[in-house]
């Protein structure tokens, strides 16, 4: 969190979408901000499944606003690895889709996999209220039609992991451990 008054631009760069680890769309926030305290045209969000379990937990969620539905679903492997699959529907034509992944050290991008080219970029992060510091964001973007779906696996213990498009345009994700055990999923 920067600062919620002061410096107008830094306080909207980091209210923006691209300041977070989550979808853009034609480079529109998912809200926009009136002032320093209030939002006009909030998304409209609610969460479609949270299902803990012993070896993995889901959660599936949904954000709508300007005509555009993102739903993201996370498959949490408590063997080390998180999947993690954003869907975009809405108004037709092409759009500019980008996903971000916010690093806290350059070196945790290694730990990463994307289902499209990924690039990593110089931008700001806020470590504490009122501080801000330069970070490394992974940007994940393609310009297409919708609807679209975008992959991102991240082994968050040693491991690998992977994400592949089926013959069906499903997402593949894997997570092999080091010891060489692997779970899929198909999402």
């Amino acid at each position: 969190l920067f600062r919620s008054v002061g410096d107008a631009e830094w306080r909207e760069h980091f209210r923006g979408s691209a300041a977070h680890n989550t979808i853009r769309i034609d480079h529109m926030d998912q809200a926009l901000p009136t002032g320093p305290f209030r939002w006009d045209s909030h998304p409209r969000v609610k969460i479609i499944e949270w299902q803990p379990g012993a070896e993995e937990d889901t959660l599936e969620a949904e954000c709508r606003y300007f005509g555009f539905l993102h739903r993201r679903r996370i498959v949490f492997l408590k063997t080390g690895a998180l999947f993690i699959k954003d869907s975009i529907e809405g108004l037709t034509g092409e759009h500019e889709v980008e996903q971000f992944w916010h690093l806290g050290d350059t070196a945790h991008a290694a730990r990463f996999s994307f289902s499209e080219l990924s690039e990593t970029i110089d931008d700001w992060r806020s470590p504490a209220f009122g501080e801000k510091e330069p970070a490394s964001v992974i940007r994940v973007a393609r310009r297409t039609a919708l609807p679209f779906s975008l992959g991102a696996a991240v082994a968050i213990a040693p491991g690998a992991v992977s994400v592949t498009k089926s013959a069906e345009n499903s997402l593949v994700f894997t997570w092999t451990s080091p010891h060489g055990a692997r779970q899929e999923r198909s999402l």
